[in-house]
């Protein structure tokens, strides 16, 4: 669903290059278009999918932690580097 989510979006604020979900966390390589924060992309995916989520678990509440750890890409082999390690997990 978190994937699916993230695909039927991208274009829409983002382009999404790289991803993975993992057993307890996500990482995603992304590029926020004009107009759009990296913060207000992560907070639309965590209300999508948490509404989601939720309603297929039959409760409600928090299901992200608040915050997220990002990372800046500063350059072609930087980009690499961490598309790479997306894609190895």
């Amino acid at each position: 669903m978190v994937i699916d989510a993230w695909k039927h979006f991208a274009g829409q604020g983002y382009n999404l290059h790289a991803w993975v979900v993992m057993p307890n966390h996500i990482h995603v390589v992304c590029e926020p278009l004009d107009g759009y924060t990296l913060s207000s992309i992560i907070n639309s995916w965590k209300s999508y999918t948490a509404v989601h989520i939720n309603r297929l678990l039959t409760r409600s509440g928090s299901l992200w932690m608040e915050d997220y750890w990002d990372r800046y890409v500063r350059d072609a082999d930087h980009y690499d580097r961490f598309v790479a390690y997306v894609c190895d997990n």
